[in-house]
């Protein structure tokens, strides 16, 4: 919750992932407020993995809701 105060936010990381950031020229995620500032993407080495396509709107929903529920 602290690198997305808003749900639309995370809900896109979600659905799109890195490459579709990087390829679109986002080059940070998150807030850029909070404690460490906003991510860079990629940065980590990691890929997250786009799931817009591979997953229902709704089950993406419900994932980012799981991931909402496990940070509280």
């Amino acid at each position: 919750m602290k690198t997305f105060p808003h749900i639309e936010d995370q809900l896109r990381w979600v659905e799109f992932g890195t490459q579709k950031y990087q390829a679109a020229g986002i080059d940070v995620y998150g807030d850029p407020n909070r404690e460490g500032g906003a991510h860079k993407t990629g940065a980590s080495g990691g890929q997250m993995p786009g799931w817009k396509g591979n997953l229902t709107d709704a089950e993406i929903s419900d994932i980012v809701d799981y991931i909402e529920a496990l940070s509280k």
